[in-house]
């Protein structure tokens, strides 16, 4: 699956992220249903997670529980 920016995503599963934004990363569960707003492609500094929007939160996931756990949501790309 491919990710542009402003694509919306929503979980179908609860997923762990990585909050980045304090003083030391953070493990957060991201409930299923949360709608996300992907930020790009993938990190460029670890191709195996990617960057997303999620409340006020801007989280990095592993992108294969992305493929696995979310869906595309149409109408904003």
């Amino acid at each position: 699956m491919t990710y542009r920016t402003g694509q919306l995503l929503r979980l179908k599963r609860d997923v762990i992220a990585i909050d980045t934004g304090g003083d030391k990363s953070t493990a957060i569960t991201v409930p299923a249903g949360a709608i996300m707003c992907a930020n790009g492609e993938r990190n460029p500094d670890n191709t195996q997670m990617i960057e997303v929007e999620w409340q006020d939160y801007r989280l990095f996931m592993f992108a294969v529980d992305v493929e696995e756990r979310a869906e595309k949501i149409n109408g904003r790309e």
